[in-house]
């Protein structure tokens, strides 16, 4: 269950393309799409392939960071003003837009600008890389962040690369 409330759907898909149908019947009027997990799952991917086929426009976090970046934790490094002016200049502008960045919650707060849907990438970690990956986390403080916010409890849609399977009531 998602922290709505209602069941959380997984998405495995091969191609960016394939998870297009659901979210169009699981958008409720929302037009704000929230992509949100660790570095390098595939959020940008994904939003830019949401921004193509609804013709919305893109709020990615790393076009924001703060010049000269002041290092600690991804959210400090970004200007979190410029961030939610850019997306409320997006949503004046276009049908709807896509928040792209890790730490997404802290950059935007949640329902700042109106209904959301949420979109976790979820991680799975060869074992092979688990060493990078983890110091990779610690070093943008991804892994504080989903212990303090739980994105992925949060999504209204959790998605993986790999085979396509829909779980728990996949259309709501």
């Amino acid at each position: 269950m998602s922290a709505k409330g209602t069941p959380q759907t997984v998405l495995e898909v091969k191609e960016e393309e394939d998870s297009v149908p659901a979210i169009a019947k699981m958008l409720r009027g929302q037009r704000i799409i929230r992509v949100d997990g660790h570095s390098g799952m595939g959020k940008s991917r994904i939003a830019k392939c949401y921004v193509k086929t609804f013709g919305w426009v893109r709020i990615a976090g790393d076009e924001h960071l703060i010049d000269p970046r002041p290092g600690g934790p991804y959210h400090r490094q970004i200007d979190m003003d410029a961030f939610a002016m850019a997306a409320q200049q997006g949503l004046d502008r276009a049908p709807g837009i896509v928040l792209d960045a890790i730490c997404l919650d802290y950059i935007l707060p949640p329902l700042k600008l109106g209904p959301e849907f949420r979109v976790y990438m979820l991680s799975i970690t060869d074992p092979m890389f688990a060493e990078d990956e983890f110091r990779r986390r610690e070093k943008l403080g991804t892994d504080a962040y989903h212990d303090d916010i739980g994105p992925k409890e949060k999504a209204d849609l959790n998605r993986l690369e790999a085979r396509q399977v829909l779980k728990e009531n996949p259309m709501r």
